[in-house]
Parts: C-alpha cells; structure tokens; sequence
C-alpha cells in the first residue's frame, strides 16, 4: 500500500481513526499529516510501498 492510500482512509473519516481526525481543527489535523507523512517516509521501500514490520504469535496446544 502506498503512504497515500492508507492516509486518504484517514482523511476520509474512515473507522474510529478517521472520525478522531476529522473531529479535529485543522491545525492539528495539519500536524497529524505533516507527522504522518514523516513516519511512513522512514518504511517506504523503494518500490514506494509502506513496508511496515509485524510479528505474529502461533500458538499450539494439545489436550494432555
């Protein structure tokens, strides 16, 4: 996904993310976008896709 996509959901009010910034005043829906756009610029790849780290947990279990 590129930075703008996921940020274009945001800005669109879209989930509770979305409603939080657009119940903002536009100073500091500005400086959530001027931050935002810093952040995701560290986890472009050089195809220009966010590549944003993750870890998952397998848990397995067995009755005894």
């Amino acid at each position: 996904m590129r930075p703008e996509d996921l940020w274009t959901g945001v800005t669109g009010g879209v989930a509770t993310a979305g409603q939080t910034f657009l119940a903002q005043e536009p100073r500091v829906q500005q400086a959530a976008t001027s931050r935002y756009r810093e952040r995701a610029a560290q986890a472009v790849a050089g195809d220009g896709l966010l590549h944003l780290p993750s870890r998952a947990v397998l848990v397995l279990a067995a009755r005894a």
